[in-house]
């Protein structure tokens, strides 16, 4: 009986590891997102002030976990561990959570214009505002809406 046991847990995580979806040499990306406005500042939150950006420096507070592998990803601060999440269409952070689908992201990083980063339930992306701040807006892929993905932090 202890021998079937151990064969039904072995079983299940040669399944929830050995056959993800993902290709094995991808994996999660530890990155800073810089936009490409005429004075770059980087993606970072504090909690009595919800995301924003300012100047680089690279720290935990911008430094975000993401999957690259996969169409839409949630972004985890490290600092936090919360992820981005969209809240009556507004970007704030929150507890992740695999069910909440207004937390998973589009990056899209294919054009040398720089990234869009893209919401899989709104439609709309990350943008940053003349204070500073961040929004959701509607994808124009604007300069407003650009970002340089900083990769290997």
């Amino acid at each position: 009986m202890l021998l079937k046991k151990l064969a039904a847990v072995g079983v299940g995580v040669v399944v929830a590891v050995g056959l993800s979806g993902a290709p094995a040499s991808a994996a999660p990306s530890s990155s800073a997102f810089q936009d490409r406005s005429s004075s770059p500042k980087c993606l970072d939150f504090r909690a009595d002030f919800g995301p924003y950006v300012t100047t680089c420096n690279y720290g935990d507070y911008q430094v975000w976990y993401w999957d690259n592998a996969i169409a839409h990803t949630a972004l985890r601060q490290r600092a936090t561990r919360l992820c981005l999440t969209l809240r009556s269409g507004q970007p704030t952070m929150k507890p992740c959570a695999a069910a909440d689908q207004a937390a998973l992201w589009a990056i899209d990083d294919t054009s040398a214009a720089g990234a869009l980063i893209k919401n899989k339930v709104s439609g709309t992306c990350l943008a940053r505002t003349a204070n500073d701040r961040v929004n959701a807006t509607t994808c124009t892929g604007g300069a407003s809406q650009r970002w340089d993905v900083i990769n290997g932090l």
